[in-house]
C-alpha cells in the first residue's frame, strides 16, 4: 500500500522553483511540470509514497498538476516570482532519503529543456503514451502503478 505524503502540488513546485534558482537552473511552466512529474515517479519508485494530494493527468504536452497550471494563469507574469516568494516547508515533511531523491531528480532532468522533456514523457514506454494510448486518449489522470513501474526502471538504469 502507498505511504500517503498529502503535499500540495504547489509546495513541491515552489521547491522546485527555489531549488532551480539557487542552483542557476533555467524553469518554466512546461520544464516545472516536467520535473514536478519526475519528483513525483522517482519519490514513487524509491519510497513507495505519493509524493502530491494531486494526481499528475495526461495532458497534451505530458503529465501535467492542474494547481500548478492554474498558478499561470491566475498570475502569468510573476508565476515563478510567486513560487519562489510562495512559503512551503516540504523538508519538514519528507526524509531525508525523499529530499536527495527530489533534489537528485531536479539536478538531473534540469539539465534538459523544456522541449526535450515533453518528448521524454512521449515516448511510447511512458506511463502518459500507455495511458493515454498514444495521445488519443487526453486528460485522464496517470496511474500511480504505471508511473511506478517506470521510474523503478528508470532509477534501476541510472544505479548501473
Amino acid at each position: 500500500m502507498l505511504k500517503e505524503l498529502n503535499l500540495d502540488s504547489r509546495d513541491v513546485a515552489a521547491y522546485i522553483v527555489k531549488y532551480c534558482a539557487y542552483k542557476n537552473y533555467f524553469i518554466n511552466l512546461t520544464k516545472l511540470q516536467k520535473i514536478l512529474y519526475c519528483c513525483y515517479g522517482a519519490v514513487l519508485a524509491d519510497s513507495d509514497a505519493r509524493l502530491t494530494k494531486e494526481h499528475p493527468k495526461a495532458w497534451d504536452h505530458g503529465p501535467v498538476f492542474p494547481r500548478v497550471y492554474n498558478l499561470k494563469t491566475k498570475n502569468p507574469d510573476g508565476f515563478i516570482q510567486g513560487l519562489i516568494e510562495r512559503e512551503e516547508h516540504i523538508k519538514d515533511i519528507l526524509s531525508s532519503r525523499e529530499m536527495i531523491a527530489i533534489n537528485a531528480t531536479i539536478d538531473l532532468f534540469s539539465k534538459y529543456t523544456a522541449g526535450a522533456l515533453v518528448e521524454w514523457t512521449h515516448r511510447p514506454v511512458s506511463p502518459w503514451y500507455k495511458c493515454t494510448d498514444g495521445g488519443k486518449n487526453l486528460y485522464g489522470e496517470i496511474p500511480d502503478e504505471l508511473i511506478k513501474e517506470y521510474f523503478l526502471t528508470f532509477i534501476n538504469k541510472q544505479d548501473k
